[in-house]
């Protein structure tokens, strides 16, 4: 079990680190568990959805959603097992990098038929440092983005930029 976890988070390392997106992530992760993988933001809007074999009814990721945006506003950051419909006894919901009492996102998963094992749990749990890391990883990208169009803009109205040069950059 040991080594399947350490090839099961070196794999989910390796999708970070070539920059492949959260939903590779979802992806690698509804393979590894057999059911549906979703990562949500903060306040309950998707942000990536994979599924492995059997499809997760609209409904049912919907009330994820809907719980998920009730805990932000009561401030509740804990995970939990999901008890809608068909999700009870085969799901988990943990929070993502949990500053305070709200997450900064949201990862669950659905297994396809039976419960959640305890490798399956340890999985999840190691995919939220994963997760952590691949916003993380956004977030540095979107901010450098938007740091180099200030630069840029500011070059412009000062006139220091203009011609070839502000079309290359």
């Amino acid at each position: 079990v040991l080594q399947r976890s350490i090839a099961a988070q070196e794999r989910l390392q390796r999708i970070v680190l070539s920059e492949r997106g959260l939903d590779a992530i979802a992806g690698a992760l509804a393979t590894l568990v057999g059911g549906a993988a979703l990562v949500f933001d903060s306040r309950g809007a998707p942000l990536a959805m994979r599924t492995f074999r059997r499809e997760l009814a609209p409904e049912a990721a919907e009330a994820l959603a809907a719980e998920l945006r009730d805990r932000a506003r009561r401030g509740d950051g804990r995970g939990f097992a999901p008890t809608h419909g068909d999700l009870a006894g085969r799901a988990l919901a943990l929070p993502v990098g949990a500053e305070r009492s709200v997450p900064q996102a949201w990862l669950v998963a659905a297994k396809d038929a039976g419960g959640l094992s305890e490798f399956d749990r340890l999985i999840l749990h190691q995919a939220v440092t994963v997760i952590a890391l691949e916003l993380l990883r956004r977030h540095v990208a979107e901010t450098t983005e938007r740091r180099l169009a200030g630069d840029v803009l500011a070059e412009i109205v000062s006139g220091r930029l203009a011609g070839a040069e502000l079309a290359r950059r």
